[in-house]
Order: C-alpha cells, then sequence, then structure tokens
C-alpha cells in the first residue's frame, strides 16, 4: 500500500457527486473522461448509499505520476453489512490504480472488454463506459 499513499497526495475533491437512489454515475465518467484525454489532474468524490441502506465513499483521482505516467486512482470506503448473522460489519478501505482509460460500447459482462469507441467522437455519457486496465493491459473494470 506504500505505493499507492506516495501517488496519491491529500486534497479536496474538485466535484462531489450524491449518488443515492439516482445515477450520476454518467456525469461522473463524463467529468473523468474530459480530465483524462485533457490531462488535467482531478479529485471527484461520490457519496453512495444502497438500496439496502449502506453508504459510503468513493474517491477518483486523475494525476500525472513521478514517471510522467497519468493514472487513475480509485479509494472506496465503506462499511459492509455482514452476510450471515454470525458475522458482523466490516470496514471496507480499497484501492484501485488504472493506468488506461478508454470508451468503449458496455459489455456484456464486467471482466470482458467492451467496443472501442473512436477519440474524435463526440458521444453523451450514456452512450459508453470507461474501460479501466492496469500497466499490464488487464481489465480492471468498468465505470
Amino acid at each position: 500500500m506504500l505505493f499507492v499513499e506516495a501517488l496519491v497526495s491529500a486534497r479536496a475533491a474538485d466535484i462531489v457527486f450524491n449518488e443515492g437512489y439516482g445515477d450520476d454515475r454518467p456525469q461522473l465518467r463524463q467529468w473523468l473522461w474530459r480530465r483524462w484525454t485533457h490531462h488535467r489532474d482531478g479529485t471527484a468524490l461520490v457519496k453512495w448509499i444502497t438500496v439496502e441502506g449502506e453508504s459510503g465513499t468513493t474517491e477518483y483521482t486523475v494525476a500525472k505520476g513521478s514517471s510522467g505516467a497519468w493514472y487513475l486512482s480509485i479509494h472506496r470506503q465503506a462499511w459492509r453489512r455482514p452476510t450471515r448473522d454470525s458475522d458482523s460489519a466490516q470496514w471496507e478501505d480499497s484501492w484501485l490504480i488504472a493506468h488506461s482509460l478508454s470508451r468503449t460500447k458496455e459489455p456484456y459482462h464486467d471482466d470482458w472488454a467492451g467496443t472501442p469507441i473512436q477519440y474524435s467522437r463526440p458521444l453523451p455519457a450514456r452512450k459508453f463506459v470507461l474501460e479501466l486496465k492496469d500497466q499490464e493491459g488487464k481489465i480492471l473494470g468498468h465505470i
């Protein structure tokens, strides 16, 4: 975890989304895509709540690393409710670092690659997803 802590600087969010029962995901997707393609660092904080009443925050930071390469850091913090009566709630504090973002059509399954969309083509955020990949090109997921 020291690698991640060295990459992400503590700073206030540039934009805050409140993702309750509605869907702010397209707005977040558009914000991230603009930051990524224009090489502008920034942080978006998403405050979310599930239909079960669980809540948490996810911080998305677009930044340039010491090597000069751009990356997207995703930091999620939340209490996970117990899955069985004998379990207790667990604190989740997870990090994900993506070194590649691309616009794709939404794939059938999150682990599968989406069909790429050309960079020059303007598109509303509801018409694409962002495909996240690690340094080796492995798909980490979609936003």
